[in-house]
């Protein structure tokens, strides 16, 4: 068996791990839209817990995190072009699908993940609390598995999305250290 067997059996797997309770619950955390009170709340808890420059800079730093994860997933769609599982007529017939499919039918690296895991990285790594990683990290399972759960992506579209994701948080948080500890701690 080849990877990409092995990823649509998988997939099917978690797809399959469904229920009428679940179902109503995954929909609605696959939604961009249903997470911008939690993106605001860390935003205000930034201004409000750290002084307005470092918190401008982390910020900046995870919009632009954002803003790049999500383009550069985009263009390896585009690029990539591995099909959905609900448009992969390899498991089409077997993938439950619970969204409109949309006009996009390439999923290889998820946007979802990439993002999550991406801000989930940097906001853990600059908030410096000890009780925010586990919630980022879950946050960002949670929109991840959703994405499968739901029938829009592979489970490798979401690894792969995850790995991009961190490395983007990863290298903005070098970039940025500096400038935090400058802040952080003034002399």
């Amino acid at each position: 068996m080849n990877w990409i067997e092995l990823d649509r059996n998988l997939t099917l797997a978690l797809n399959g791990w469904n229920s009428p309770f679940f179902d109503p619950i995954m929909t609605f955390a696959s939604k961009v839209w249903v997470w911008f009170p939690l993106y605001f709340a860390v935003i205000i808890w930034y201004f409000c817990r750290k002084n307005w420059k470092e918190a401008a800079i982390v910020v900046a730093a995870l919009l632009l995190g954002v803003l790049i994860s999500d383009r550069l997933s985009f263009h390896l769609k585009e690029t990539i072009e591995r099909l959905r599982p609900f448009a992969d007529p390899a498991v089409a017939d077997s993938i439950r699908l619970l969204e409109n499919p949309g006009s996009h039918l390439f999923g290889f690296p998820s946007g979802h993940a990439c993002n999550t895991f991406c801000a989930a990285l940097l906001s853990s790594l600059t908030a410096r609390r000890k009780w925010w990683a586990p919630i980022a990290f879950t946050w960002a399972s949670l929109i991840s598995y959703s994405r499968i759960y739901v029938g829009k992506h592979y489970l490798g579209d979401v690894i792969a999305g995850t790995l991009l994701g961190l490395a983007i948080g990863g290298l903005l948080f070098l970039m940025i250290r500096k400038c935090i500890l400058h802040y952080s701690n003034p002399e």
